[in-house]
């Protein structure tokens, strides 16, 4: 029990001990994920309350990986103002080292708030808030088809809200994504008949990293041209590479003897 009060040092950040507040949901911000008051209050008592670490609830990263459309976010500068000021009265009033768990919800993503006790009392200080509407989640998948419907899911917010591109911009650049995909399908079930499937994989894989580095940095329609170009080809090659021809190739023969060792 001693070492439980004892300092603790994590190279730079010592802590004046080992008790740590875990992230608790409020589910009690406004409709663009801003924190208030709320948090002040809520935040601040717990960093003065002698504990050495305490985090803020889970801080989602992006619009459509939100729980409901109360959680915290983290994903524009008036989100961040608004974290800051909270932040910044737990370091002037407490003792606490102050942390934040970066979430996104993935499949369970837009769900429907519960009418508690809590949400009347959170309506005192709600500014104003989009509809309490669900949108189309981005859970994480092992199927193809899924997993570009996630990248499409962020994208478009992406190139509508953070680079200014219309919606209709946005919808023409994914349309010819969809086009590289009929390509690469072909290619893809070429190549992947004479050339060594690990290797080809590799190189999707690639692909796709270079890609969505484009598309992160992105400052012009040709670098969102060129996440196009590789996301659609290098996922249907790599979909296709592992060909019927490849599958009766490896495939065991069932007239060839068996190689297992006499008991």
């Amino acid at each position: 029990m001693s070492h439980l009060f004892s300092p603790f040092t994590l190279r730079n950040l010592t802590l004046e001990n080992r008790v740590v507040v875990l992230p608790m949901c409020q589910y009690i911000c406004n409709g663009d994920g801003q924190m208030h008051d709320w948090h002040l209050m809520h935040l601040g008592q717990l960093a003065m309350g002698g504990a050495g670490l305490v985090f803020t609830e889970a801080t989602h990263v992006s619009e459509v990986g939100r729980i409901i459309p109360r959680c915290a976010g983290l994903w524009n500068d008036t989100q961040e103002a608004a974290m800051k000021r909270v932040v910044n009265f737990c370091k002037a009033h407490g003792v606490a080292k102050t942390a934040i768990q970066l979430a996104h919800a993935g499949r369970k993503a837009s769900c429907t708030p519960r009418t508690t006790v809590l949400g009347r009392l959170s309506d005192r200080w709600r500014s104003g808030s989009a509809p309490l509407t669900g949108w189309r989640a981005a859970p994480p998948s092992s199927i193809p088809l899924l997993t570009v419907s996630t990248v499409i899911v962020h994208t478009i917010p992406h190139l509508t809200s953070g680079l200014g591109y219309s919606l209709a911009l946005a919808g023409v650049l994914f349309g010819a994504m969809t086009g590289f995909q009929l390509l690469g399908q072909f290619v893809g079930g070429s190549l992947g008949d004479r050339f060594n499937k690990r290797l080809l994989c590799v190189g999707c894989m690639i692909a796709h990293g270079v890609g969505l580095y484009l598309l992160t940095y992105a400052d012009s329609l040709l670098m969102v041209g060129g996440f196009a170009m590789l996301h659609g080809i290098a996922w249907a090659s790599g979909d296709r590479s592992w060909s019927p021809s490849g599958q009766i190739t490896l495939a065991p023969n069932p007239s060839a003897p068996s190689r297992a060792s006499p008991q």
